[in-house]
């Protein structure tokens, strides 16, 4: 039984168990008394079952959960997010609105920095019925989970090079939202989840064999996290209101927990042909909601946006 498991896992592609010495001889399972390799054996195998996951090839997504068809095409409506919202103000006229998320970035070069009222206007959200999103272009895992838990916010925009890079030790208990971005051909230029933890993974393996090149092993159980909630797919400049070649897209499939969102350049006026040609699983807006000053929300427009999605999800609805 033991060899047949051994050789399944070599079939998957994952690596073998890492096996520990005292582990107590006769661990009961089932009225059955199992020896030492088999209770190792079961204790390790049932700890791979939980946390490993397939490894993609190089260059391609994780396998997950992420919807195989859009949200409009299963009868529901695109999750809708309202981003670069910086006062509680503006939190509860999007979440009145119908807003799903409300985002706010947390970055010092941005004009729509929150400038330490997260948690205000986090509140303001939560209070309407929205999920608040912190938003980050950069900064360790360390900072994101301490801002996020200083403005008592469960999710993670990982929006620039180092914040996405922070993926593989941000806990599970924060919910990450991964941005990346396309270019005016509809080319992903930004690594996937998957290689940012593969790679974090090779570099901590190339440590541990410095220290140990005989004994080290891949560890499964701690290894970089793998799965993300959403997949945000921007355009090169994000926060611009300009729009990238969506026709030409060509969507990354099972990256994510919950599907994909778009952004980039949206606002009332075309996110119904967006949501016609992509059909993603939510629409992310800022510039194209926001004043002459592009900072604060314009109510009739972050209104006339989220209706815009309503309609055009039940025209496109079964």
């Amino acid at each position: 039984m033991a060899h047949a498991n051994i050789r399944r896992i070599g079939a998957w592609g994952g690596s073998l168990p890492v096996f520990r010495e005292g582990v107590n001889p006769t661990v009961a399972k089932g009225g059955v008394q199992m020896g030492t390799f088999e209770a190792t054996m079961a204790t390790q195998m049932a700890a791979w079952r939980t946390c490993a996951r397939p490894r993609a090839p190089p260059g391609r997504c994780c396998a997950s959960a992420s919807t195989s068809r859009g949200r409009m095409e299963a009868g529901e409506r695109p999750r809708v997010k309202v981003c670069g919202v910086t006062t509680p103000e503006d939190a509860r006229l999007a979440a009145d609105s119908g807003a799903d998320y409300v985002g706010m970035i947390c970055w010092s070069g941005s004009k729509r920095d929150v400038k330490g009222k997260a948690k205000e206007v986090a509140q303001a959200a939560k209070e309407g019925g929205s999920i608040p999103v912190c938003v980050f272009v950069d900064g360790t895992a360390e900072d994101i989970v301490a801002k996020c838990e200083e403005a008592d916010v469960e999710y993670a925009q990982l929006h620039g090079e180092e914040a996405r890079r922070a993926l593989p030790e941000i806990p599970t208990k924060i919910k990450v939202i991964y941005a990346i971005s396309a270019d005016a051909e509809g080319n992903v230029l930004t690594p996937m989840p998957s290689q940012v933890v593969d790679e974090y993974n090779r570099a901590k393996a190339s440590v541990r064999k410095q220290r140990n090149p005989v004994t080290t092993a891949y560890d499964w159980v701690s290894g970089g996290r793998r799965t993300v909630e959403w997949l945000l797919i921007d355009g090169v400049r994000a926060g611009s209101g300009e729009t990238f070649g969506w026709n030409k897209l060509k969507v990354p499939k099972g990256c994510s927990r919950k599907g994909w969102l778009l952004a980039g350049g949206l606002g009332p006026d075309n996110v119904q042909l967006a949501l016609e040609t992509l059909r993603p699983d939510g629409v992310d807006v800022a510039t194209g909601v926001s004043d002459e000053g592009g900072v604060r929300k314009d109510e009739t427009k972050v209104k006339a946006f989220v209706q815009a999605v309503e309609r055009t999800a039940a025209a496109l609805s079964p």
